[in-house]
């Protein structure tokens, strides 16, 4: 099986309503949705934390053309992108263990990435405490069935192929507008400080 082709589609997921937080005003956030295409029919999804790197991933798409799609991957993005891709969060999850450090899966971002997460935190006895999760304020998502939604404070995890969740391309469609249209959400922004930046310690 080779790559034939990779897109990279920025979006947004904005929130029911605005959450502030340390950095300031969090209104949602922008992804980077990943499709890498074969020559065998299949896509593989992925999810980006930003979408700073779409252009990143673009040129990256073109280096990776001919390439096997199981090859572990080089590169580093953030979560588990930052981990090499989930194979090498098993192995880190591992050496957390080793170590006695304990470990959990952050939120934040599309269905995609948290479909992952709960797929490991489920295969995974290390991650006994449950994920930092903020899609119970998501208005949308890219995935079939929109965003997860908690059952008395429990996720299940998706069963089908792959990850088990579909890409859904009107949702695609709808947030990728959101995001040419709006630009990028800004996790930092206080509406009654525009232009300034919160930072650590808060006085």
């Amino acid at each position: 099986m080779k790559i034939t082709g990779l897109k990279a589609t920025p979006i947004n997921i904005p929130l029911e309503k605005p959450l502030w937080w340390t950095g300031g005003l969090y209104p949602g956030t922008s992804k980077t949705i990943i499709e890498v295409e074969t020559d065998q029919g299949l896509i593989g999804l992925g999810e980006a934390p930003s979408v700073d790197v779409v252009e990143a991933i673009r040129r990256m798409g073109e280096v990776l053309i001919g390439a096997d799609p199981l090859d572990a991957p080089d590169y580093i993005v953030t979560n588990f992108a930052v981990l090499g891709g989930i194979s090498r969060t098993v192995r880190f999850i591992g050496a957390c263990e080793a170590m006695g450090v304990g470990f959990w899966c952050y939120s934040g971002d599309a269905g995609i990435a948290t479909a992952a997460y709960l797929h490991m935190s489920a295969a995974m006895p290390w991650i006994t405490e449950p994920s930092q999760s903020l899609f119970r304020w998501q208005v949308g998502d890219v995935m079939e069935g929109g965003p997860f939604q908690q059952q008395n404070n429990v996720i299940s995890v998706p069963e089908g192929t792959g990850l088990g969740v579909t890409l859904d391309r009107k949702a695609l469609s709808v947030w990728h507008k959101h995001f040419e249209e709006n630009g990028a959400l800004n996790h930092f922004h206080d509406p009654g400080f525009p232009g300034q930046f919160r930072t650590l310690p808060l006085h």
